[in-house]
C-alpha cells in the first residue's frame, strides 16, 4: 500500500539523516492516511513527524504532532502509539528542562509498555526515567531503574543496549561514591 511504503521511506531517509527529505515523504503520506480512515497509520505519522521535530529541537512542533498522534491513539486504543506518544513528550519535557513532567510521561509510557510487554522499550523508558532522575540530582533512585533497564537488556540478550546501560550504572555509582560497582559496570560496558 502507497502509504506504508511512503512512511517506510520516509523513516528510511531520516535514518540516513535526509530529514527534509523523509519529512516529504511523511507529509505525503499523512493525509492519504487521513483521508483513507487509516487511524493507525496516521497516529504513527503524526508520532513520526513529532520525533523528528524533536531531533531538530522544534519542540513546539513536535508537541502539536505529538497531542494529534495521542488523541488518536487513545481513542483508538493504539497502545504502541500511545506508549511512544507519551515517551516522546517526556523527551520534550526533559529537554525543556521540565524534570517532574518527564517523569510523569514516562512513567505513563512505562506502563503501557508493561501492559503489552514491550520489552525492548520498556528498557530505554527506564534508562530515559534513571536519566531524568540523574538530572534532578537522584542517582541512587536513578540506578533502581537503570538496573531494571539493563535486566531486560540481558534478558533480550541485547549486547548494544547492555554496554550502554553498564556505562551508565558506572557513572551512576561514581555519583553515589561506590568506585567499587562503578569500576565494575565501566568494565564490563568495555567487554560489550
Amino acid at each position: 500500500e502507497y502509504v506504508h511504503l511512503l512512511s517506510e521511506i520516509g523513516l528510511a531517509l531520516i535514518d540516513l539523516g535526509n530529514y527534509e527529505l523523509g519529512m516529504s515523504h511523511y507529509f505525503e503520506a499523512l493525509p492519504l492516511a487521513q483521508m483513507g480512515g487509516m487511524q493507525r497509520e496516521n497516529a504513527k505519522l503524526s508520532w513520526q513527524i513529532a520525533e523528528v521535530h524533536y531531533i531538530l529541537k522544534q519542540f513546539r512542533e513536535a508537541k502539536a504532532y505529538c497531542i494529534g498522534s495521542l488523541k488518536l491513539a487513545e481513542s483508538n486504543n493504539y497502545l504502541v502509539e500511545e506508549a511512544t506518544v507519551y515517551n516522546l513528550l517526556g523527551l520534550i519535557a526533559h529537554d525543556e528542562g521540565q524534570l517532574d513532567s518527564a517523569l510523569a510521561y514516562f512513567d505513563k509510557s512505562l506502563k503501557l509498555r508493561e501492559d503489552i510487554n514491550d520489552k525492548v522499550r520498556i528498557a530505554s523508558t527506564l534508562g530515559n526515567i534513571g536519566f531524568t532522575l540523574r538530572m534532578q540530582g537522584k542517582p541512587k533512585q536513578a540506578i533502581e531503574y537503570v538496573t531494571r533497564a539493563n535486566d531486560f537488556m540481558i534478558s533480550q540478550n541485547n549486547l548494544e543496549g547492555q554496554a550502554w546501560t553498564n556505562e551508565f550504572l558506572g557513572r551512576l555509582y561514581i555519583d553515589v561514591g561506590n568506585l567499587t560497582m562503578a569500576q565494575r559496570y565501566l568494565d564490563l560496558a568495555e567487554q560489550q
